[in-house]
């Protein structure tokens, strides 16, 4: 009677292998998950940190106001898998500093007893500016480099032979 030798080493590269690559997949794209909740984030923060710089004559009151009933309360569908906070602003001497932070579960963390979180967190500092101080501004700075010109061509010219 003939043993036949049969080569399984294949069969047991596959089954290692397999749960590797898989797991690798899911973990890729667990982490494109929580990117995009992050890009998200940061641009909602950016947006509410925008208009609210953007309203110069508002009072503190009236500002704080205005952030609470609509600026600072967003679209949470659009987050795939986010568990996010309530968001902060600061208003201090014109610097409004709006942030929030967001967190996500570890991926199988419900089976351990006490969950772990990856969290990001996304803070944008504007300074309220008033347009009439921004054009004053920009007509000193425009002073300025008129007269730095002018001086420079003085100079250029004196030294030339005549």
């Amino acid at each position: 009677m003939q043993r036949k030798n049969y080569k399984v080493y294949f069969t047991v590269e596959a089954a290692v292998l397999y749960p590797i690559v898989l797991g690798v997949i899911v973990l890729m794209t667990y982490l494109l998950f929580f990117q995009y909740d992050r890009c998200l984030l940061e641009q909602d923060m950016g947006r509410a940190a925008v208009r609210s710089g953007s309203r110069w004559m508002q009072k503190k009151e009236e500002l704080n106001r205005q952030l609470q009933e609509k600026d600072m309360f967003f679209d949470t569908e659009k987050y795939i898998a986010w568990e996010s906070e309530l968001p902060v602003w600061k208003l201090e001497k014109n610097q409004v500093t709006v942030e929030q932070t967001g967190r996500m579960p570890y991926p199988f963390s419900e089976i351990a007893e006490v969950p772990r979180y990856w969290s990001a967190k996304a803070a944008f500092q504007v300074k309220r500016n008033n347009p009439v101080e921004i054009l004053r501004n920009s007509q000193r700075y425009r002073g300025k480099t008129e007269e730095t010109t002018e001086s420079d061509n003085k100079e250029n010219t004196s030294g030339a032979v005549q």
